[in-house]
């Protein structure tokens, strides 16, 4: 299976960890595990598989939706996993409407509207 993982986080605390993790395990499972993030997320340092630079300025951002469509595109994503509230909206405008999409949200607190 090809996944992949995009953040928007530019540092590397619990849910980018979690990202990681993710990343590790299903890489290690010999699944294909490719992340998007922008340009100075430390989530590429050491990334085990391939890497996006998407800028994810906000939720609206054109070359960020763009950007998850292309790098969907080049890896020939079977899913995306949306770990972050700004990599969600980009994800769910950005992508085509066929392409299967996951959410989470690590938090400690039931997430707003």
């Amino acid at each position: 299976m090809k996944v992949l993982l995009c953040t928007n986080e530019l540092g590397e605390r619990g849910g980018e960890r979690q990202v990681r993790l993710l990343g590790q395990h299903l890489t290690s499972l010999g699944h294909t595990v490719a992340l998007a993030a922008p340009r100075a997320a430390k989530l590429h340092q050491g990334w085990p598989g391939p890497t996006f630079i998407v800028p994810m300025a906000n939720t609206l951002d054109l070359r960020g939706a763009l950007g998850l469509r292309r790098a969907a595109a080049s890896l020939g994503a079977d899913v995306v996993h949306a770990a972050t509230p700004r990599a969600h909206a980009l994800a769910l405008w950005g992508l085509p409407r066929t392409q299967p999409v996951v959410v989470t949200r690590a938090v400690v607190y039931t997430p707003g509207k």
